[in-house]
């Protein structure tokens, strides 16, 4: 994991020593970003549970790239912490020590299994194509959801219950200097996270189920990429909480 995580600091431009990045890290988490610490919200274990009770998610081992989303707007309240790019690092790495000891904890760059089956839904202004997909139980599902529309979708799948639930971090809105195109969506491409921030309209996926949303201005170009493996067998209804009238099914068998 360490080795991981360095050549992910690396790809960034970071090159000051891990002892660093962690006693650095653990500062600004506990005590000093936005003046509070992310503890505040986020609890000392990263697990959510911090004094300001503002129902924060589990961001143990969340990768870099998701952390400088939802401070760049991805989670509006997160809003008034400014870390420059040092700091970022560091509370990244911070976080991601966290996660060393969970048996549970994610790779730093998860890798797609090559069994993982693939499944693809376009939201247009008509609703889900295709509004019914079949999969089967027990196997890793890679679901790609693209909006077609100028608005905010969403395709939640009710009652899905599902393990190794995994979203694909929005990569930042501007690359890095000196880093290219290819380079730059190579590097994201890989890049999950076990957290989804809240939509623009507020709306967050809990983590129990298949919930994905996308809109056409967020720096994911307007695709969320799900990876899953269902639990239970039965036909689901999918749902689009900000518009009701569309309506799809996911059939596991």
């Amino acid at each position: 994991m360490a080795s991981v995580l360095l050549g992910a600091l690396s790809f960034l431009g970071v090159t000051f020593g891990q002892d660093g990045d962690l006693t650095a890290g653990r500062r600004i988490y506990l005590e000093t970003a936005g003046g509070v610490g992310c503890a505040y919200c986020h609890g000392v274990d990263g697990r959510g549970e911090g004094t300001a009770g503002l129902d924060a998610p589990n961001i143990v081992g969340a990768q870099m790239s998701a952390i400088r989303s939802s401070l760049a707007g991805g989670v509006p309240i997160m809003g008034f912490i400014k870390l420059n790019e040092r700091e970022l690092a560091a509370v990244a790495a911070y976080v991601r020590q966290l996660a060393g000891s969970e048996s549970e904890a994610l790779p730093a760059a998860p890798v797609v299994p090559s069994s993982v089956i693939t499944v693809n839904v376009e939201i247009t202004e008509d609703g889900f194509r295709p509004p019914s997909i079949s999969i089967p139980v027990g196997q890793m599902v890679q679901l790609v959801v693209r909006n077609r529309t100028m608005e905010e979708h969403h395709y939640r799948i009710v009652g899905l219950v599902p393990k190794n639930l995994l979203w694909i971090a929005d990569p930042p809105t501007e690359r890095l200097e000196g880093v290219s195109d290819d380079d730059h969506e190579a590097h994201h491409a890989t890049d999950f996270v076990a957290w989804r921030a809240p939509s623009p309209s507020g709306i967050q996926p809990t983590g129990d189920e298949v919930h994905a949303w996308t809109h056409i201005y967020s720096p994911g170009g307007g695709k969320d990429v799900v990876l899953f493996a269902a639990t239970n067998t039965g036909t689901f209804q999918v749902v689009d909480p900000r518009n009701p009238e569309f309506q799809g099914n996911v059939t596991v068998y």
